[in-house]
């Protein structure tokens, strides 16, 4: 355990003698691991924090540890790149297990079971949403309009797999995208980075924080944005419900193979402070 590890380290430099400058680099850094700690959860432990960071995180531990330096009173921003594996809180995706157009080409994948954050406004019960930008137009689909759509076709008896290709709501998404697509590789990349993108940003999350997706993690409703490109590539952001408590932003380009890659990502998470006073002031979401 850290507090065991920073207990013992402390004996052994407390001596008549000044401390070396190598010794009182390692006890601060000692002190750092043991604040961070306890701040993540109190069985976290030093052998397991280097895992953490690169298998987890993809970010070094001295960068992890000055980012969370001072989140007790502010909010903690991670961007892509502070991320030196190709892994981590945020990569780059393709759609290739979606050409063949199971779940709808990716679009019904997550799209179909997200929950909204803590903080955004649930009263709306809004759920993902997706606008596509085309022509001047947009049109704009949610995951509550699904669900209604669903429920009305049942009450007349029709039902469907849901979120696949064959729901007459998903095919609408579907064929509002595919006129900006090239073929079924990239409209299949488009529908994998609208519904997955931000998956080990929230999934992980109360790994090396908090659950600041309140249980819903790579699950938790999001709003995207397409729009095709001069190049023949198409454009996805993704960002955060309004109000949600974590600040999120992602940019995808996705190229007529089907892959998407990040020109943008970052999420902020918020502070220590922030999050007990949200969490005491809705003891219903039995946050943690």
């Amino acid at each position: 355990m850290v507090k065991e590890n920073i207990s013992c380290f402390q004996k052994k430099v407390t001596t008549v003698r000044e401390q070396s400058h190598v010794e009182k680099l390692m006890q601060r850094t000692a002190e750092e691991l043991y604040a961070y700690g306890k701040m993540v959860d109190d069985s976290f432990e030093t052998d397991g924090f280097i895992n953490i960071c690169y298998a987890v995180t993809g970010i070094p531990p001295k960068t992890l540890l000055q980012k969370f330096s001072q989140v007790s009173h502010q909010d903690v921003t991670i961007t892509m790149q502070d991320q030196q594996l190709l892994g981590g809180v945020f990569s780059d995706l393709d759609g290739k297990q979606f050409e063949n157009g199971n779940d709808a080409y990716g679009f019904g994948f997550d799209f179909i079971r997200a929950k909204m954050p803590p903080g955004s406004d649930k009263k709306t019960d809004e759920g993902c949403k997706i606008t596509v930008v085309a022509g001047g137009e947009e049109k704009v689909f949610t995951q509550k309009a699904y669900r209604e759509f669903t429920k009305n076709e049942a009450d007349q008896g029709r039902k469907y797999i849901a979120g696949s290709l064959e729901h007459p709501y998903m095919q609408q998404i579907v064929n509002a995208v595919r006129p900006m697509c090239k073929n079924d590789a990239q409209l299949a990349g488009v529908g994998k980075c609208t519904t997955q993108a931000l998956q080990m940003a929230l999934r992980n999350a109360k790994t090396f924080y908090k659950d600041v997706s309140g249980g819903a993690f790579e699950h938790t409703a999001l709003d995207h944005r397409i729009e095709p490109q001069e190049d023949g590539t198409v454009k996805v952001t993704v960002t955060e419900k309004p109000g949600t408590l974590f600040k999120f932003h992602m940019e995808f380009s996705v190229d007529t193979a089907g892959k998407a890659t990040m020109t943008k990502a970052e999420i902020t998470y918020p502070s220590y402070d922030t999050w007990q006073a949200y969490k005491e002031a809705h003891p219903e979401e039995g946050l943690k």
